[in-house]
């Protein structure tokens, strides 16, 4: 028996559909795993648009993670260039 990992093509998880990540992402050394994770977790929502708007109970709720943990990881991000924050309803006033 093999150590090495062997994906399952045909694993009921993939009918779910897939959300395509760019190849430096995983590469970026100044992105921890948890902003690499948020990365992606918005591109899931932005499929196919330039934006979204998921709030950041939503975020911690999907990715398991607390919502101190998404503001973290979302402020890497934005510090990195990667994502803009804008804020929306009540809290933007």
């Amino acid at each position: 028996m093999s150590d090495e990992p062997t994906l399952i093509i045909d694993h009921p998880a993939f009918k779910a559909g897939f959300t395509a990540v760019p190849n430096t992402i995983f590469g970026h050394k100044d992105m921890s795993p948890g902003a690499k994770l948020t990365f992606i977790t918005l591109l899931h929502y932005a499929w196919q648009q330039s934006s979204c708007f998921p709030g950041q109970q939503r975020l911690a709720d999907d990715m398991g993670v607390t919502v101190r943990s998404v503001h973290t990881y979302l402020k890497q991000l934005s510090d990195i260039g990667l994502v803009q924050i804008k804020r929306r309803g009540a809290a933007a006033t």
